[in-house]
């Protein structure tokens, strides 16, 4: 019986254990690789600096005509003193490639709104909110950890 067992074993169990090692062994992680990116956004001419119950942050969406494929929105919140650092997913830093930028900064609906439901109110002009209009682009990878100072101009 014992030979059964051994037989067995070395012509099923064995191999395909080695099967499952070789197809493990192509597998890696498909995280890709991000760099450093950090910056500052002014609102005409000095930091923005946003106040509680404001949320200011900046996106980042890959730009498809300069061939970055990237499925990615990274993100910096801006911080009270206009800066930011970029995170992908929670990871920091940000895939190698040219980017577009918006700015969201907003007022959040409080207390003495009549409609606690109501959209946050836009505080920039609305072009810098948009990729395509608020012509902000960043070219981001392993010899740019900064950004270009972006700026934007207040609501009116």
């Amino acid at each position: 019986m014992s030979s059964v067992l051994s037989r067995i074993l070395e012509r099923c169990f064995l191999p395909g254990i080695f099967v499952m090692l070789g197809l493990s062994a192509g597998c890696g992680s498909s995280e890709p690789r991000l760099y450093p990116l950090s910056g500052k956004v002014a609102m005409d001419g000095a930091p923005l600096a946003p106040k509680p119950g404001e949320t200011a942050f900046v996106e980042l969406s890959a730009d498809a005509k300069a061939g970055n494929t990237s499925p990615h929105l990274p993100r910096g919140v801006i911080g009270t003193d206009g800066t930011f650092t970029i995170k992908t997913a929670d990871r920091s830093g940000i895939e190698a490639g040219a980017w577009l930028a918006r700015v969201v900064y907003q007022k959040e609906p409080g207390a003495e709104d009549k409609n606690p439901y109501a959209p946050p109110k836009s505080l920039i002009v609305k072009k810098y909110s948009t990729f395509d209009g608020s012509g902000l682009r960043v070219t981001a990878g392993p010899d740019s950890p900064t950004a270009p100072e972006f700026a934007v101009s207040k609501l009116r």
